[in-house]
């Protein structure tokens, strides 16, 4: 079955700032609606979707669907919009982007600016702090600009999607509407995993404290789970001793506290059995995803976590690799079949 990144693209063309996800939202439901048994949206915005076996045992696959973004924290008099980071975002990268602000009526477009030109900057090498920038959206005034912006509004990067030489992809929001994409596609494929119950579940909030997992799991408590996230893939300066993932090589699975020795066994296993290329990654404490909250619910939960290559994390353009897009829905389908004889 030959992959649909037209999915890809509808998802990255609707922002889903942490908080505010009910647009892309819209378009998981969509796209995973003909392909499960039951879907339902929880009160923290949580999609859960439940393909049914035939016990009462549960396996869940989850991905966090929310991106980084800006929120609007003041109006100048000037007409000038001060903005505030929703999730981990450094500065350096946002300098003279363009940023939609997603207004309560229509999509207001804006410059980030507020560092001097080259020509008249005396401290070239230091780097602003966010609260000196401000989004130039051609506004004259306040008044001018609280027609159409109000403060609490939301802002994103200009959301794009482009197609690189050598099947990569650069996209805006991939971490992690890429792994929604992988989970939609995996849907279509696995119809039937004997006793097991599949829960498909697109968590909120996770940019800003794991949240929509932490309520979405302590309903659901499956007997395991695998959380897909993306992870940091090589490019320069960063050296392969600090970040040994390479784009195209497969995804990565990781080995840490967090990840239960038993579903590493069954990834690892999984791989082999669908021969499919993977790397490997290390934490000594926390994983930075929501497998970190998922471990503790409840009374624990045993879980696994793989990551699809990414560069450039949270700035305006990500890149990722088809080869890994597909490889991993490989490895989560081998493991399905893995764990239906069990």
């Amino acid at each position: 079955m030959s992959v649909d990144y037209n999915v890809l693209k509808d998802l990255v063309k609707v922002p889903s700032v942490s908080g505010r996800e009910e647009l892309v939202r819209e378009v998981i439901v969509r796209h995973l609606k003909p392909h499960v048994d039951e879907i339902r949206t929880d009160a923290l915005g949580n999609v859960i979707a439940l393909i049914k076996g035939s016990s009462e045992r549960k396996v869940a696959i989850e991905c966090h669907y929310d991106q980084v973004g800006f929120i609007v924290k003041s109006i100048e008099k000037s007409g000038l919009l001060r903005i505030e980071p929703i999730g981990g975002i450094d500065v350096r990268t946002i300098i003279g982007s363009r940023l939609i602000i997603w207004g309560r009526e229509k999509t207001i477009p804006g410059v980030v600016a507020g560092v001097k030109p080259v020509h008249l900057e005396e401290k070239k090498e230091q780097i602003p702090k966010i609260g000196e920038l401000y989004v130039d959206a051609g506004f004259d005034s306040s008044e001018d600009a609280s027609k159409y912006v109000r403060v609490g509004d939301v802002a994103t990067y200009d959301l794009q999607y482009m197609e690189l030489f050598n099947d990569k992809i650069a996209a805006t929001g991939l971490d992690n509407k890429i792994s929604a994409f992988i989970m939609i596609e995996l849907s279509k494929r696995v119809q039937d995993i004997g006793d097991w119950n599949l829960y498909l579940v697109f968590t909120s909030q996770e940019e800003v404290g794991l949240r929509g997992a932490r309520t979405a799991f302590y309903g659901i408590y499956p007997e395991m789970a695998i959380s897909l996230d993306v992870t940091h893939a090589q490019y320069p300066p960063i050296s392969q001793s600090k970040v040994p993932i390479e784009l195209g090589k497969g995804p990565a699975i990781m080995i840490a506290p967090a990840v239960h020795p038993k579903v590493l066994k069954l990834l690892e296993d999984a791989a082999q059995i669908g021969s499919v290329c993977v790397q490997y990654e290390t934490a000594g404490r926390f994983t930075g995803t929501n497998l970190d909250a998922i471990q503790v619910t409840r009374s624990g939960i045993p879980g696994g976590l793989v990551s699809i290559p990414l560069k450039y994390m949270h700035t305006p353009l990500e890149v990722a690799s088809k080869k890994d897009v597909e490889s991993t829905i490989a490895l989560l389908e081998s493991f399905l079949r893995l764990i239906k004889e069990i």
